[in-house]
């Protein structure tokens, strides 16, 4: 799933300069930890690196309860409305959210070069709103065992500070390298936490509790007074 997403944001990253991500450019974008031997690159040609740091769920955004699947081609009465509606054929849990936080640093011989990139990359970065993944594995909607492939989207925001600062300082002691500017890339993607359950079958008739409970005393009261007459 997050493969997705890493060859999405580099599609997205190449259209700031086609030419320059070209075989023949003087461009090149890798997904590696930003150590030494990593930007070496740098010093030969231009190096965009986008360095995937931290995952986590957007537990902001996780909901309760099910969503239903109908089908819109097979259509019954709503018993309860009496309005003909796409027959439900199946039920699951809403998706769950990914956030997905990277590191975006460029690298140049001239550090003045790398200044003017990140600075194009941001304003470029900034008018993608939305991060499109053509065929992204999603389960079928009445075959659990069964995935398709469609069109999502994810949103991307380019630019916040990271939630976490302390992170990022203990990774670049731990890339042994020189701090550089950096680009902070959030990309949140759903995800298919779920298994799709088949409904069977249409509830006819839907009892409410009270009147349950209501029944319940009254035949215990009829069950009380037959004793007591025996």
């Amino acid at each position: 799933m997050i493969n997705h997403v890493d060859t999405a944001l580099e599609a997205v990253i190449k259209l700031l300069n086609p030419d320059l991500f070209a075989p023949n450019g003087n461009m090149k974008i890798l997904f590696n930890p930003p150590t030494k031997e990593t930007v070496q690159i740098g010093d030969r040609q231009q190096l965009i690196d986008v360095y995937l740091y931290d995952v986590q769920e957007a537990t902001a955004r996780r909901e309760s309860g099910s969503i239903v699947i109908r089908d819109n081609n097979a259509r019954q009465q709503n018993p309860a409305t009496g309005r003909m509606e796409p027959r439900p054929v199946s039920r699951h849990a809403p998706p769950r959210y990914l956030k997905l936080s990277y590191m975006l640093t460029v690298w140049t011989a001239e550090p003045k070069d790398s200044h003017n990139i990140l600075g194009l990359l941001f304003a470029h970065l900034a008018k993608v709103l939305v991060l499109k993944l053509p065929s992204y594995p999603w389960p079928h909607d009445t075959d659990a065992k069964e995935t398709v492939y469609q069109t999502m989207y994810a949103e991307l925001d380019v630019g916040r500070p990271p939630v976490q600062d302390r992170i990022l300082t203990e990774l670049w002691t731990t890339f042994n390298n020189t701090l550089v500017p950096f680009l902070n890339v959030t990309v949140t993607v759903p995800v298919s936490a779920f298994t799709p359950e088949q409904i069977a079958h249409v509830v006819e008739k839907v009892v409410s509790p009270v009147t349950a409970v209501s029944a319940s005393a009254r035949d215990l009261a009829e069950f009380s007074r037959e004793g007591e007459q025996r």
